[in-house]
């Protein structure tokens, strides 16, 4: 039994993270970055971004293209969508997406799965958790499960997580640990046999999985670290490599239930959904789940055709 859990920001919304209106209003701050007369003393905006964009060799125009998105994100949908109707202007790019890597950063920190690992005996407050979905998550993987089976219970899920940041990873590591008193490599060995997708890429690696660009969860970047960590951040058109999107379709076409959590059915990332092309031998039965926050009748209607027509 195969289980794919589609994941977007209503999801990451239960612990804490900021969607819709709410980031873009942080977002604005930090890239209003404004000097006090004609000192060189910050006013506003975020030092950090400030800092990384004085190491390049265009500083002023990067400037202006900050202070162009503050002005006008809240025309816009998302950060997302605005970056990607200026597709065309890398300036814009560039800085959305060091915004977008601090911004998420910034949020992990003040999210309730965060705690400060350098210091001793500190864990997540799970019991802070419990309103949320990720505790019924783990519930539902492990029930009835000893720890020698975890691995084939943790093979049959695959999460395709359309947020930047890693609250699922991060949660899922130490509640391993925490439940079944394992070491931290067996925790790693056992979430590396779930399939993980971020389809527009995520703020870092997190340390305990290895890879290039590592910041720990809720992390502070050094300006050079951010330069790095911004590469990471795909827009809609860039979107993953055609080998991974490919390998993400197949596992939708095998899975025998389907799940999105907090996710807002856009028609860009539905089509990234769409097996339409994908030719491969499946179970005739399939179980969807979704949830529909705050959606009409009328939508829900397009959206159970949406998901009929990732088929």
């Amino acid at each position: 039994m195969s289980t794919v859990f589609v994941i977007g920001a209503g999801a990451s919304c239960e612990v804490g993270l900021p969607v819709g209106e709410v980031l873009k209003g942080k977002i604005s701050q930090l890239l209003n970055i404004q000097y006090e007369d004609f000192r060189r003393q910050l006013e506003s905006g975020d030092r950090t971004i400030q800092q990384a964009l004085s190491k390049t060799d265009n500083y002023h125009r990067l400037a202006l293209a900050a202070l162009h998105i503050k002005d006008a994100l809240p025309l816009a949908i998302s950060i997302d969508n605005f970056i990607d109707m200026h597709r065309d202007n890398e300036d814009i790019q560039f800085c959305g997406k060091l915004a977008i890597v601090r911004s998420i950063l910034m949020e992990e920190r003040l999210s309730s799965l965060f705690f400060d690992e350098f210091r001793a005996n500190k864990n997540i407050n799970f019991g802070a958790l419990n309103d949320s979905w990720y505790p019924s998550l783990f519930k539902q993987i492990t029930e009835g499960c000893v720890d020698i089976e975890l691995e084939a219970r943790f093979k049959s899920i695959k999460l395709i997580i359309f947020n930047y940041d890693r609250c699922v990873e991060h949660f899922l590591y130490h509640a391993i640990q925490t439940a079944y008193g394992v070491s931290q490599d067996k925790a790693i060995e056992l979430i590396n046999h779930i399939e993980i997708y971020h389809p527009y890429g995520s703020v870092g690696a997190l340390p305990w999985l290895g890879g290039k660009d590592q910041i720990i969860f809720g992390g502070e970047p050094r300006s050079e670290e951010l330069l790095k960590l911004a590469e990471r951040i795909k827009t809609f058109t860039e979107g993953i490599e055609a080998k991974e999107t490919e390998q993400m379709r197949v596992q939708l076409m095998l899975a025998n239930r389907l799940v999105f959590l907090g996710f807002a059915f856009h028609k860009i990332n539905m089509q990234l959904l769409s097996t339409a092309n994908i030719k491969v031998s499946k179970t005739p039965q399939l179980e969807c789940y979704a949830t529909v926050f705050d959606e009409s009748q009328e939508s829900i209607k397009i959206i159970n055709q949406q998901i009929r027509d990732l088929y």
